[in-house]
């Protein structure tokens, strides 16, 4: 198994695992499985691969129903986690990209190079299903607490005002706390949490994301299922600009929980609050 970090180190420049254009050695008719990781600190990755045969087996750290990528794209926010499986199908030889699209391009961020050896023939037919995690059990119900999570702010955001360690501010007073994000009107770590349950309560957080800018947000402590996947767990999903959508789980582990933004300038701005169970 290769485990690839996918990260912009120097400005505009992207690494996978430290290195530039990095290529990896592989044989025809080999399968490989890669945990692919996004841990640029705001950069969305999209990444495209050009092997035909790949199937996502795990998001988020959950398996998942193998399915085909779409167009062979991934799309990965900061902090999110894909596993894949790849059978080589290309000819001893051959090299093949994976590369990062930016609007209408796309650049090698990586590749694999086929030596002149061919394991197999054909490709393997065992399955590549994981066995379920003990959260596929998980049934959610049809009534939740209904939770509005609403994230302000940003550059072309239109958020006049927030409040910031119980004052409320304007804009340009937040600044100069380097506040520019906000969560239900609050910027940064609020006193009371967001929603404090018992154990056991089905929650739904309905999220708008009122301003410019995409987020990924992450909850710690329990995976959520996203209106858009409803057959897959995850614990980040990334919020477009000006779109709504709603995170289900069921709050079943006590303690003091983070709700926040992935990326961490928007955190470290203010984009973070949490919730308790008891």
């Amino acid at each position: 198994m290769h485990d690839w970090s996918h990260g912009g180190r120097l400005g505009n420049v992207i690494t996978v695992n430290g290195e530039t254009a990095k290529t990896y050695q592989v044989a025809a008719g080999e399968r490989i499985r890669l945990r692919l990781l996004n841990i640029a600190n705001a950069r969305t990755m999209d990444l495209l691969f050009n092997e035909p045969e790949i199937s996502v087996i795990a998001i988020d750290g959950q398996p998942v129903k193998p399915f085909v990528p779409e167009s062979g794209r991934i799309l990965l926010a900061p902090g999110q986690r894909t596993d894949v499986i790849i059978d080589m199908t290309a000819d001893p030889g051959a090299r093949s990209l994976i590369e990062v699209v930016i609007g209408e391009y796309a650049y090698e961020v990586a590749g694999f190079q086929y030596d002149q050896t061919r394991k197999r023939e054909q490709t393997l037919d065992a399955p590549i299903a994981l066995p379920g995690n003990p959260l596929q059990q998980i049934r959610l119900p049809n009534e939740f607490m209904q939770v509005p999570l609403v994230m302000e702010g940003g550059a072309m955001g239109g958020m006049r005002s927030a409040t910031f360690e119980g004052k409320e501010m304007g804009i340009r007073e937040l600044i100069q706390y380097r506040k520019i994000w906000a969560i239900n009107g609050i910027a940064g770590m609020p006193e009371k949490p967001l929603f404090s349950v018992r154990r056991g309560t089905a929650i739904s957080l309905d999220v708008k994301n009122e301003n410019s800018w995409p987020h990924a947000m992450h909850i710690h402590g329990h995976h959520f299922i996203h209106d858009k996947a409803p057959g897959i767990w995850r614990d980040t999903v990334l919020f477009s600009r000006g779109e709504q959508g709603t995170m289900k789980f069921v709050a079943d582990n006590p303690g003091k929980w983070l709700i926040h933004c992935h990326m961490v300038e928007h955190m470290a701005g203010g984009m973070v609050t949490w919730f308790e169970v008891t």
